[in-house]
């Protein structure tokens, strides 16, 4: 049992490193495709195939590794021009490393099974006559030739010796190519009880992620919390000493800090850098223009920036859906380019940057633009604005973000039939951020979207409502600025108000009964507005005080409190009670719709 719990634990680190690997081929291969067979990449993508090779061999994934050993041929014919680079050896080395990334998934559930591979084994050794590849068999049932048979009925939790398995642990690491079992050799395989086969595959790692993190990280850990041991022994030396008010206020305020530093350490822990998305959307990018027959460029900036890791996880589907429509939207066709004086191949540009504690990424291309003439008449035709309703430039183009909204007549396996920007804008905002656009006619599209740089702990301010205390997220808000009923004007529409450094502004009571009490009486008090940007538009989001800045470490809540519109999330403010976290933007779309 211990063994196979051993074979369960290496296999599991095979998987998680895999991971690693399959995404730097990837690039890898973007830039091969770009310069050719004659590529520098050329030995980097041999190295990660032979790696994928020996390694899965090591931990019995002799399917998985012998299909690499046919991929690795692949390119090696391709180095040696036994083989054209052509579009067909393109898409199918595309369908190969998207292969690789699935079965690496599928593999921490279900067993190697060559059938998996099959197809595209027969489409590799149906290429050029002229390419080599060797160990291909070509029948409809595929057995690998390098694997004994007995060893390719073999269940996925063979036994293994502990000096056999330190030997190929060893030989992971060293990257070398991996030779089979002992038991190859003497065509024998132990057999496992299949009780005992089920219960390892219930062992089998299936939540559990994995971050990389540098060494130098974990030492300055180390060191804060050795200063912060030291801190608290001296500040329970100060207070059982009765010592001076000053000293104690001098150690506390030590220990703050360096219990602060320590914070920011642990949230760095969880960022890794937007590459791994960018360069994903690389790809899509490439694809789309392969399916629309369009050329581009794809440039990327601040890729090495870092960010949460659950906000990069769950930010790569809104900016495909945005990758796919700058292409199949925005991009137009070669022809189209050239009679408009422009460059015949597109360009989409994607950007990282930050701004004190928002997380900014822009994707901007030089296509058609957004026409606003034809977005305006739509909405108008589709009751989302009035005919009369008068809108900016940068509050049409954010109409895109309402459901069943296109500006393409027809629909295309890419696009679709106007659904799914609505749900871009909701991804957005679930991650406490939002999303602008701006656009210029035959110039280009741009969408802004800013994020808060970790979603566990941020820089919040506390506020009250009617003695009751809030946090309003810092990333929501532009600024905050005390105002009295002076400031506030009722338009025709009924509603309020407010001119902000030659902007108006739309008002918005937090507090329902204080928006009544305004009705009739006027503020009487002064009060707090916060500006919100939405959806093109800024708004005045009004409340009674602000009681203090606080760094904020979010909390879950019971299910039907998150439920709540306008609910983010909930904290422990320094007195021990219990704040709600405001998410401003749902707040906004439900009380102006």
């Amino acid at each position: 049992m211990e063994q196979d719990n051993f074979l369960l634990e290496i296999r599991h680190e095979f998987l998680e490193e895999s991971k690693d690997l399959l995404e730097q081929l990837s690039n890898t291969f973007l830039d091969f495709e770009k310069d050719g067979a004659d590529s520098p990449s050329m030995p980097e993508i041999l190295r990660v195939l032979h790696n994928l090779k020996g390694s899965g061999k090591a931990v019995e994934f002799h399917h998985l590794g012998e299909f690499a050993h046919q991929v690795e041929d692949l390119f090696i014919a391709l180095r040696d021009k036994k083989l054209d680079f052509s579009p067909p050896v393109i898409s199918l080395i595309w369908e190969v490393l998207d292969l690789f990334q699935k079965q690496i998934e599928a593999l921490k559930n279900h067993p190697d099974n060559a059938n998996v591979y099959a197809e595209l084994l027969q489409k590799i050794a149906s290429l050029d006559d002229k390419a080599e590849v060797e160990n291909v068999d070509e029948q409809e049932n595929i057995v690998f030739h390098n694997i004994p048979e007995e060893q390719n009925k073999l269940a996925d939790t063979a036994e293994m010796s502990d000096e056999e398995a330190l030997r190929l642990m060893q030989q992971m690491e060293e990257g070398t190519q991996i030779t089979p079992r002992e038991t190859e050799e003497k065509n024998e395989v132990p057999a496992v009880p299949p009780a005992q086969t089920e219960n390892a595959k219930k062992q089998v790692p299936t939540t559990e992620e994995t971050i990389k993190l540098k060494l130098s990280k974990v030492d300055n850990l180390l060191n804060y919390f050795g200063e912060q041991v030291i801190l608290q022994s001296r500040l329970n030396y100060l207070v059982d000493s009765k010592a001076e008010q000053a000293e104690l206020k001098a150690c506390v305020s030590n220990l703050q800090k360096v219990t602060f530093d320590l914070q920011q350490m642990t949230i760095n822990f969880r960022v890794v850098p937007v590459a791994m998305i960018f360069n994903r959307l690389e790809r899509i990018a490439r694809d789309t223009a392969r399916a629309t027959g369009k050329t581009i460029e794809f440039e990327k900036i601040g890729a090495e920036l870092e960010l949460d890791k659950t906000i990069v996880d769950n930010l790569f589907d809104p900016l495909m859906h945005m990758v796919r429509n700058a292409v199949d939207h925005g991009i137009e066709e070669p022809k189209q380019r050239e009679l408009a004086g422009k460059n015949p191949i597109g360009k989409i540009h994607i950007m990282a940057k930050k701004r004190g504690n928002i997380f900014i990424i822009e994707i901007q291309d030089d296509g058609k633009g957004i026409n606003k003439e034809i977005i305006l008449n739509k909405a108008i035709s589709k009751g989302l604005i009035k005919e009369n309703h008068q809108l900016s430039d940068a509050e049409i183009c954010n109409l895109i973000f309402h459901n069943g909204l296109s500006t393409k007549d027809a629909a295309t396996d890419i696009s679709g039939r106007g659904v799914g920007m609505d749900v871009v804008q909701e991804m957005i905002k679930s991650l406490h951020g939002n999303c602008q656009i701006t656009s210029e006619e035959n110039k280009g599209s741009k969408f802004i979207i800013e994020l808060p740089m970790s979603l566990s702990m941020f820089n919040g301010t506390v506020i009250s409502i009617e003695d009751k205390r809030f946090i309003l997220p810092n990333s929501e808000f532009i600024e905050t600025f005390p105002l009295n009923d002076e400031n506030i004007d009722q338009i025709d529409s009924g509603k309020y108000i407010i001119e902000r450094r030659e902007e108006i502004l739309e008002v918005v009571f937090l507090n329902n009964d204080f928006a009544k009490n305004f009705l009739v009486e006027g503020l009487g008090l002064k009060r707090i507005a916060a500006v919100v940007p939405y959806a093109g538009k800024k708004y005045a989001v009004i409340f009674d005080k602000i009681l203090s800045q606080e760094r904020i470490m979010s909390r879950k809540i019971p299910i039907d409190v998150e439920s709540i519109s306008g609910i983010s999330g909930g904290t422990i403010l320094g007195d021990g009670n219990v704040a709600l976290i405001l998410g401003l933007s749902q707040l906004i779309e439900k009380r102006v719709g």
